[in-house]
C-alpha cells in the first residue's frame, strides 16, 4: 500500500467514499472495483500510518468490514453469521479449552484451529435460523495434520450455538472407531462434565433398549454418536432414528453428521450398469424416487450413508479427509449423493507439521534464493524380497538408523512411543515373510552386538548431521532457544540407551490376519519400541506413535493410486523435537511419484485457497491433473469423471527437467534458440534489465516450441499441450501477439545468446535433489512470479510475489494501453556450472554438459481454450 502513487491512493479513498455513500452497497461490489484489493485485504496495521488521519480512519473501516467475510475455499455464503466471541465462553468450548491447555497446545496452534473452525462453522446452517435446509461440505487436510483435533473443535463450536445432535462416522475396523469416539470422549471432557450424551458404547452397538431419540431430544444434553462404517452398523442407526412416534422431531433441529476418511468406503461404487439412458439416469440422481433403482446403484454403505442423511430436514454433513479426490469425483450433487455442493475448505497446517512441502518444497519457491527442506529421503534399489529370506542391506541399515534415532530421542529425554513401519506389500503372506526376517535380524544383532558395531557406528556418523538445527529452527519455526531440545550425540553417548532400547524393541504385525493380542496396540503407562509391519490396515487413520523410520515400496503391477499413496505417507506429522531423526528409505521410483503427488498436493491446495466469493462447488468441478503410470483413485470411484480441461490462462508453466550429461541435447537447444532470436531483427529495447523484443507473432512462438527439446518429464510445461492450446488460440484469434524477454544476470558468466544481442550474463540455477541417479536435471524452478510484468512500465512498482494479482495487473496495465492481452515468452539462459548458495540444503550443483536455455510461458487470463490433461466431475447446475 505504501507504494501507492498520489493518484491511486486517491482514486481508492474515493471510491470507498462513493459506496459509502451508496445506500444499496456491498462490500462484494467494492471489491469488484478497487484495483489493489488484493493487497489492501492484507493490509497491516503499519502500513495504515502512511496515510492521513482520515484515509486511515476510511480504509480501517473498509479493512475490518472485509475481514468480516469468510475468504478461503469454495462455499456458498461469503457472510459470517458466526463469531468465535459468540461461544468463547459458553461451557462446551470451554471444556474443549481445558483440554487444549492440558495437552500444552501452542498459541499458534491454538489460534489455527479456532480461526479454521469458525470459518467451518460459517459454511453450516445456523442452528438459530428458521429455516430448514441441507448442508454438504467438504474439509481437506493433510495427512496425519491433526483433522480430529479440527474435528473436536468444530463439534464443540456448532454444539456451543444450538446443534441437537452430533452422529460421527469413523473407519471401517473397531480399532478406528473406537479410537476415534475415545478421543473425542477425552478432547470434549464427556466423561467429565456431562454436557453430552454418548449414543455409543465401546461396541458401537445401539440394542433394542436403546432409549428413544424422541425421549433424548427433549434433554438439555447435546447427542453424540460415533459409529463405524459398516453395512450393519450404519442400518441399526438407520432404524434407531426412524423409531420415533412424531414425524416432526427432526424439524427445526440442527443435526451435525461428521464423516471422517469420507474418501474410503463413502463414495459410491457400485458398478453403475446405465441400463436407461443418462437423461434417464440424471432425472433418477436428481429426484431419487424409484427405490428399486436407487439400491441397483448404490454401494451399501454409501446407500446408508445417504438414506441416514435425508431423514434430517436441518443437516450439515461435513466429510473430513487428506485425499478427497474420489469425494469430488465420484457422483454430481443431487439429494442421493454425498458430493460436497456447498463448500470446499482446505485447512492449513501448524507451522510444526512435518509434511510434503517440508521434504519437497513448494512448487511456488523462489528461484534464487530456494526453500530449505529436510534431508531424510533415502533411496534404495527396487526387490520384491518374496521369496529372499535374507535381510537387505538397505533394510539392515534402515532397522539400525532407527534403533539409534530411538537411542538419540531418549537421550534428548523423548522417551515416549517410537515406531519404525514397513510397508512393502498389500499381500498379509508377505507381512509375516518380512517380520520374520527382521525378527531374525534383531536377535542376531542381540546376541552378536560386538560384530554389528562397526556398522552402527558408521551409519550413525553418515546421518546424524544430516539436518542441522538452522534448518530446523526455519522450517519448523523455532527459536534460538530450542536449540537445547537438538542436541547431536557421538555414537559412544548412544551406548547405554541403545541397550534399553534393544531389549524393549519388538516386531509387530498389523493385518486382518494378525491375533488380536499380537496387533499394534500402545500401552499407555510406558514407552513401546515397535517395528511395525504391515499394509493397508496402516494406512488409514491408525496413528505410528513416535514414528521414527519409514521403509517403503509398493512394487506389485498395476497402477498405483494418488490417495493411496499419499495416506501410506505415515511419516507426515508432528515429530516435535525430533524432526531432525526422520528417515523415509524408499525406492527412486516410489519418490520420484512422491515428488509428482507433492505438486499435485499443493495445485489442488492453491486451486482451492483462490476460488472467487461467488463460485461453489455446485458451479464449478475440481479438477485433478493427471500423471503418467499413476491413477488418481480407484476406478469405480470416479466412474462419473469426465477428462477436463488445463486452462493455461493465468498459468506460468517452465521447463524445468533437462538430461545433464546429453550435450548434443542441449547444445541443439541453444542452437535452436539463437536461431529464433535471430530471426526477430535488432528491433529489441533494453527493459527492467532485461533484452525485450516485442509484437513478435503466435506463429513464431509455435515454430520455436515445435523445434526446440522439452523433455517428456516436464508434465505442465508439455511440448504437445502448448501446441494444441496455441492452435486454439490462433484459430480464436487470441494470443496472436507476444513479447519474448531474454534473462540476463547483473554479473557472471558472458554468453552469445543471439549474433543481434550484446552478451548476456549467465543466470544462475542449481538443481533440486531428488535423490535420483538418473542423470535428469531438475531445478523445480526456473522464474519469479513478478517477471510477469518484466515487459511492462509497472514492473517496479508492484511488490507482491502472488501470481493471481500479478495478473490481474499485466491485465490492466495492457487494457490501459488499448492494447489486447500479450503472451510472453522468458528465455533463461543457465550456466552449466551453476553452484549451490550457501543458505540452501536440498540443492546440488548442476554440472551439466552444456548451458541449459530455459523456456517459461506466461498466458494471460482467459477462459476462451482448454486443453485435455485433467480429470474432473461434469456439474448440472440445476442439481439440487
Amino acid at each position: 500500500m505504501k507504494n501507492l502513487s498520489a493518484d491511486e491512493e486517491k482514486y481508492f479513498l474515493e471510491e470507498l467514499l462513493r459506496k459509502k455513500k451508496d445506500r444499496n452497497w456491498d462490500w462484494e461490489t467494492t471489491e469488484q472495483k478497487i484495483d489493489y484489493i488484493t493487497e489492501f485485504r492484507e493490509l497491516k496495521d503499519e502500513d495504515l500510518e502512511a496515510f492521513d488521519y482520515y484515509s486511515k480512519k476510511i480504509l480501517t473501516q473498509a479493512k475490518q468490514e472485509l475481514q468480516k467475510k469468510v475468504q478461503k475455499g469454495i462455499y456458498v455464503k461469503d457472510e459470517k453469521w458466526f463469531s468465535f466471541s459468540d461461544v468463547k465462553y459458553e461451557n462446551i468450548w470451554c471444556d474443549f479449552e481445558d483440554t487444549i491447555k492440558k495437552e500444552k497446545w501452542s498459541k499458534e496452534r491454538r489460534e489455527l484451529v479456532v480461526n479454521q473452525s469458525e470459518d467451518i462453522v460459517n459454511f453450516l446452517n445456523n442452528p438459530r435460523s428458521i429455516d430448514d435446509s441441507v448442508v454438504k461440505g467438504l474439509v481437506y487436510g493433510n495427512v496425519q495434520s491433526g483433522k480430529t483435533a479440527h474435528i473436536a473443535a468444530l463439534i464443540s463450536m456448532y454444539a456451543s450455538v444450538g446443534c441437537r445432535l452430533v452422529i460421527v462416522f469413523s473407519g471401517v475396523t473397531k480399532n478406528l472407531r473406537l479410537q476415534t469416539q475415545n478421543r473425542l470422549i477425552n478432547d470434549l471432557q464427556i466423561d467429565k462434565r456431562g454436557r453430552f450424551l454418548l449414543l455409543t458404547s465401546e461396541t458401537d452397538l445401539l440394542g433394542k433398549n436403546a432409549q428413544s431419540i424422541e425421549w433424548l431430544f427433549n434433554g438439555n444434553q447435546v447427542l453424540l454418536g460415533v459409529f463405524k462404517k459398516s453395512p450393519a452398523a450404519l442400518r441399526r442407526l438407520k432404524q434407531y432414528l426412524q423409531r420415533r412416534n412424531s414425524a416432526t422431531i427432526y424439524h427445526k433441529k440442527q443435526i451435525l453428521i461428521i464423516d471422517d476418511e469420507c474418501d474410503q468406503y463413502s463414495v459410491n461404487v457400485k458398478p453403475q450398469k446405465y441400463d436407461f439412458d443418462e437423461e434417464d439416469y440424471a432425472d433418477f440422481l436428481k429426484n431419487g424416487t424409484d427405490k428399486k433403482s436407487f439400491e441397483e446403484y448404490k454401494s451399501s454403505i454409501n446407500k446408508f450413508l445417504v438414506e441416514i442423511a435425508n431423514l434430517f430436514p436441518r443437516l450439515s454433513f461435513v466429510g473430513f479427509t487428506a485425499t478427497p479426490f474420489a469425494n469430488v469425483l465420484n457422483e454430481p450433487p443431487s439429494k442421493n449423493s454425498l458430493y460436497p455442493k456447498d463448500f470446499i475448505y482446505p485447512l492449513d497446517s501448524d507451522k510444526k507439521y512435518f509434511g510434503t512441502q517440508k521434504v519437497f518444497a513448494s512448487l511456488y519457491e523462489n528461484p534464487e534464493e530456494p526453500d530449505l527442506t529436510m534431508n531424510c529421503i533415502k533411496t534404495y534399489s527396487s526387490s520384491e524380497m518374496s521369496n529372499n529370506f535374507e535381510i537387505e542391506e538397505s533394510l539392515q541399515r534402515a532397522v539400525i538408523y532407527f534403533l539409534l534415532a530411538t537411542s538419540c530421542k531418549y537421550c534428548r529425554d523423548l522417551k515416549g512411543h517410537s515406531s519404525m513401519l514397513i510397508n512393502l506389500s498389500a499381500r498379509i503372506f508377505d507381512h509375516f515373510h518380512y517380520a520374520q526376517i527382521v525378527e531374525e535380524f534383531l536377535f542376531d544383532i542381540k546376541t552378536n552386538f560386538f560384530e554389528y558395531e562397526n556398522l552402527f557406528k558408521e551409519v550413525w556418523d553418515e546421518e546424524k548431521n544430516k539436518n542441522s538445527f538452522e534448518v530446523v529452527k526455519e522450517l519448523f519455526s523455532y527459536s534460538e532457544s530450542d536449540e537445547k531440545f537438538y542436541k547431536i550425540f557421538e555414537y559412544d553417548d548412544l551406548k547405554e540407551n541403545l541397550k534399553i532400547v534393544l531389549k524393549k524393541c519388538e516386531v509387530r504385525v498389523d493385518n486382518s490376519a494378525s491375533p488380536k493380542l499380537s496387533r499394534l496396540n500402545y500401552d499407555t503407562d510406558k514407552s513401546n519400541v515397535f517395528i511395525v509391519v504391515g499394509g493397508n490396515t496402516l494406512s488409514r487413520g491408525i496413528t505410528l506413535e513416535g514414528l521414527v523410520v519409514s521403509y517403503f515400496d509398493r512394487g506389485e503391477k498395476g497402477k498405483k493410486n494418488y490417495d493411496t499413496l499419499l495416506q501410506m505417507g505415515r511419516w507426515f506429522g508432528y515429530r516435535v523435537h525430533y524432526e531432525d531423526l526422520v528417515r523415509v528409505f524408499c525406492t527412486e521410483v516410489m519418490a520420484d511419484y512422491f515428488f509428482d503427488l507433492a505438486e499435485i498436493e499443493e495445485e489442488l491446495h492453491e486451486q482451492l485457497q483462490n476460488y472467487n466469493f461467488e463460485t461453489t462447488p455446485n458451479d464449478l468441478s475440481v479438477k485433478i491433473r493427471l500423471l503418467p503410470n499413476l491413477q488418481i483413485t480407484r476406478k469405480t470411484a470416479m466412474q462419473n469423471a469426465k477428462l477436463a480441461y488445463i486452462n493455461y490462462s493465468g498459468q506460468q508453466p517452465q521447463t524445468v527437467f533437462f538430461p545433464r550429461d546429453d550435450k548434443d541435447w542441449l547444445l541443439y537447444n541453444q542452437t535452436e534458440t539463437k536461431n529464433f532470436l535471430n530471426s526477430l531483427g535488432k528491433n529489441y529495447s533494453f527493459k527492467n534489465g532485461m533484452y525485450l523484443f516485442e509484437n513478435i507473432s503466435i506463429q513464431k512462438i509455435k515454430d520455436h516450441i515445435q523445434k526446440i527439446n522439452i523433455h517428456e518429464k516436464n508434465k505442465i510445461c508439455n511440448k504437445k499441450l502448448l501446441l494444441s492450446f496455441l492452435d486454439e488460440a490462433q484459430k480464436k484469434d487470441f494470443l496472436t501477439q507476444w513479447n519474448v524477454v531474454v534473462m540476463t544476470n547483473k554479473e557472471g558468466e558472458n554468453f552469445k545468446i543471439s549474433d543481434n544481442l550484446p552478451e548476456v550474463k549467465l543466470v544462475e540455477r542449481s538443481e533440486f535433489d531428488r535423490k535420483q541417479d538418473d542423470n535428469i536435471a531438475y531445478l523445480k524452478a526456473v522464474t519469479f512470479s513478478k517477471n510477469i510484468l518484466v515487459d511492462t512500465d509497472i514492473y517496479e512498482k508492484v511488490n507482491t510475489e502472488k501470481s493471481i494479482p500479478l495478473f490481474i495487473a499485466r491485465h490492466k496495465y495492457f487494457e490501459s494501453r488499448n492494447e489486447k492481452d500479450k503472451g510472453l515468452m522468458l528465455i533463461y539462459p543457465i550456466n552449466k556450472n551453476s553452484r549451490v548458495k550457501k543458505n540452501t540444503n536440498n540443492r546440488i550443483p548442476l554440472n551439466a554438459a552444456e548451458h541449459i536455455i530455459s523456456h517459461t510461458f506466461i498466458f494471460p487470463t482467459s477462459d476462451k481454450i482448454n486443453q485435455d490433461v485433467y480429470v474432473s466431475l461434469p456439474i448440472e447446475n440445476d442439481a439440487n
